[in-house]
């Protein structure tokens, strides 16, 4: 990882059309992930003694509430959850981000956007990245080679409490038309999905998705990156 403990990385294809800039870092025992373009807005904490969350930053929720867009006393909190401890043996997945191709954005990126950020792209005949986040307490020297027969490691933290975290990715496949055929049944919520006008994006920007880890049997958060998605197209 890079010497400021972050990791930044993002799905860039030969156009220029690329998914948000994200960013890892860590903080003691603690655990953050914000996507870069929706920094100030919020952002996943992984917390080892108390639950994780995702919420809005307390200057975003000013914000919003300012312009009247939330009401003051709605929790800033989106959703939260205690992430199970990590394993001593094999790794447990905490995080993924899945990036579709189809719904790359062609937004220019800035120089400070893409600094020290690493760009990947699927391979032929796949639409879709996987960045996974995954928790071990198990060396590396036995965990690594474990994880490399079932996607590519980027690199990973140590932290002091004994844990490691790994960021990794994998090629996949995802299936546009029953996204899009879900999109068209069931409206938006914005509770989950934050406004990507609020932030100066384009209008038509979607910006991302959020599964509850407590929906999912493993606990994970799911995230679906579709920042050059459009709203008003997907829900036609």
């Amino acid at each position: 990882m890079s010497t400021d403990d972050a990791a930044r990385f993002f799905v860039q294809m030969p156009d220029g059309r690329h998914s948000a800039v994200w960013r890892l870092w860590t903080d003691k025992s603690e655990v953050y992930l914000a996507a870069r373009s929706m920094a100030g807005a919020f952002k996943l904490s992984l917390h080892t003694n108390e639950n994780s969350r995702l919420a809005l930053t307390k200057e975003y929720d000013e914000k919003l509430v300012a312009l009247g867009k939330k009401p003051a006393e709605e929790d800033r909190v989106l959703f939260k959850w205690k992430r199970p401890v990590a394993p001593a043996v094999d790794g447990l997945l905490v995080i993924r981000i899945t990036c579709p191709t189809p719904y790359l954005t062609a937004k220019p990126l800035t120089e400070k956007e893409t600094s020290n950020a690493l760009p990947f792209q699927p391979e032929q005949g796949y639409n879709a990245l996987d960045f996974d986040i995954v928790f071990t307490s198990e060396a590396e020297a036995t965990f690594l080679p474990k994880l490399q027969t079932m996607c590519n490691p980027i690199g990973n933290f140590s932290l002091p409490n004994g844990e490691f975290v790994y960021l990794a990715y994998n090629n996949s496949n995802f299936d546009t038309h029953a996204f899009e055929t879900q999109m068209k049944a069931k409206p938006i919520n914005h509770a989950k999905n934050i406004a990507a006008n609020d932030m100066g994006l384009d209008d038509a920007s979607a910006g991302f998705f959020y599964t509850d880890p407590e929906e999912n049997p493993n606990k994970s958060v799911q995230i679906l990156d579709v920042h050059g998605l459009s709203i008003k197209s997907a829900t036609k």
